[in-house]
């Protein structure tokens, strides 16, 4: 079994909602971008948004199952709470029409987080209703932050539906992107600073005391989060601000999942170490430049005995999903 837990696409359904609510500008040529947030908007791959080519990568790629996952910059979370909704139930159950046609898929809803409560209901009809396997949303919804207490209806509800909810960097506007307009950097440095950021404010917060029962994905191999625990432990040690939470940063390494993404085997290897091979997950972050297409290529390179690449590949997946060959 191999799965790909970090696979993005805008199902039918979701491109035909995004073009009545005028959010798709076409070019002379013909290409389409999604006019998600300030500037000239965002160009949508055909990959992105082709569902047969999503199944013609999973046939050359050798994947038994693929998520469906909102594009970062396509959850609308800066648009009035009743028009994403409305987004996220055209994008929810046309993923449910292709995750149908096509069981190899499995979808990960996406929710109107700026209105938690809001994205409480739309995750459990996704979910109880539609058959999704979780929720997949970014770091931040505008300025509410996935640590603020107004976010607990939501945690709530997904604790109790027994979802696992993958996070993926917020990519238009994460920590210090002001600063990097260049090279690629908000990219490259931003996104995985971001998902360090609110993992830390997740543990820092309270909020994996309050909800223990929540499961998180982090993308990106957890970004940096994994590689300063030693840091982090070391303010929960010194600094009154940083023992709110419980326990020290430590024992929450393993509240969280990694997808694989981290391109560098002696990184992957470092992952394995700390975190265990049952907390990582194969992920591509296809189909998009910065993706990772083969997992088995970083897996292997890591020099991984066999049981713990296949745990990677699809079995710790596989028993967080409920997947079954």
């Amino acid at each position: 079994m191999l799965v790909d837990m970090h696979n993005h696409l805008l199902p039918p359904g979701a491109l035909a909602m995004l073009d009545e609510l005028g959010l798709l500008a076409r070019s002379v040529a013909g290409s389409l971008s999604i006019l998600s947030g300030k500037g000239p908007g965002t160009a949508l791959a055909t990959d992105l948004m082709d569902v047969d080519l999503q199944r013609k990568h999973l046939d050359n790629s050798g994947f038994t199952h693929a998520s469906i996952m909102v594009p970062p910059f396509a959850t609308l979370y800066n648009l009035p709470p009743a028009v994403t909704l409305r987004y996220a139930q055209a994008f929810n159950d046309s993923a449910s029409r292709v995750c149908a046609s096509d069981p190899r898929f499995f979808g990960l809803a996406t929710v109107p987080l700026q209105d938690p409560v809001g994205a409480a209901a739309e995750a459990r009809r996704a979910v109880l209703g539609l058959g999704h396997k979780g929720v997949g949303i970014i770091s931040r919804a505008g300025d509410l932050e996935l640590s603020a207490p107004e976010m607990d209806p939501f945690f709530d509800e997904v604790q109790n539906l027994g979802i696992p909810v993958f996070i993926h960097p917020d990519v238009q506007s994460p920590v210090g992107s002001e600063r990097m307009r260049t090279h690629h950097l908000r990219n490259l440095v931003g996104n995985p600073s971001e998902t360090a950021f609110v993992a830390a404010s997740l543990v820092f917060s309270g909020v994996l005391d309050r909800f223990p029962g929540i499961t998180f994905v982090l993308s990106h191999g957890g970004g940096t989060f994994p590689y300063i625990v030693g840091r982090l432990e070391h303010g929960y040690q010194v600094r009154p601000e940083c023992r709110v939470q419980h326990a020290s940063p430590y024992e929450y390494l393993r509240r969280f999942y990694y997808d694989s993404v981290v391109f560098e085997p002696a990184a992957m290897r470092y992952l394995v170490g700390i975190v265990g091979a049952d907390r990582v997950v194969a992920g591509t972050d296809w189909p998009f430049d910065m993706a990772d297409p083969d997992p088995n290529i970083i897996v292997g390179r890591a020099g991984l005995n066999t049981s713990v690449s296949a745990q990677i590949l699809g079995g710790t997946a596989a028993e967080l999903l409920g997947l079954k060959d």
